[in-house]
C-alpha cells in the first residue's frame, strides 16, 4: 500500500522516528567520525525530504493545473455546442428569407 504525498501527520511521525533513530546512534557512537558520519547521513536525509516535499507541491500544482485545463476544455466545448445551434438556427432563417425572396421575387 502507497501512501499519499499529502499525509503530513505520517511524514512528521517518520521524521520523528528517524530523528530518534539518529539520536540514540549518536549517543551510542564510540568516536568522533562516527558521530560525524551520523550526523552527515542526517543531513542528507533532511535535504531528501525537502526534495520529496518539492516534488508533491508540483505533482499538486500540476494536478491543478489539469483540473483546470478539463474544466476549461469543458466549457469550450459547451460554448460551441451553443455556438452551432446558434449558427443552425441563422441559416435556418437565412433559408426562409432567401425563399421569401424568390417567392417574391417571382411575383
Amino acid at each position: 500500500m502507497t501512501r499519499q504525498f499529502d499525509d503530513e501527520p505520517y511524514a512528521v511521525r517518520v521524521l520523528q522516528g528517524v530523528q530518534v533513530a539518529a539520536d540514540a546512534l549518536y549517543q551510542a557512537a564510540s568516536t568522533d567520525f562516527d558521530r560525524a558520519q551520523i550526523e552527515k547521513l542526517v543531513g542528507i536525509y533532511g535535504q531528501l525530504g525537502e526534495v520529496v516535499a518539492a516534488q508533491a507541491r508540483e505533482m499538486r500544482q500540476f494536478v491543478e493545473a489539469e483540473r483546470v485545463a478539463l474544466e476549461r476544455a469543458e466549457s469550450a466545448e459547451r460554448l460551441l455546442s451553443v455556438a452551432d445551434a446558434e449558427n443552425a438556427r441563422l441559416n435556418a432563417r437565412v433559408e426562409e428569407l432567401e425563399s421569401v425572396a424568390r417567392e417574391a421575387a417571382r411575383s
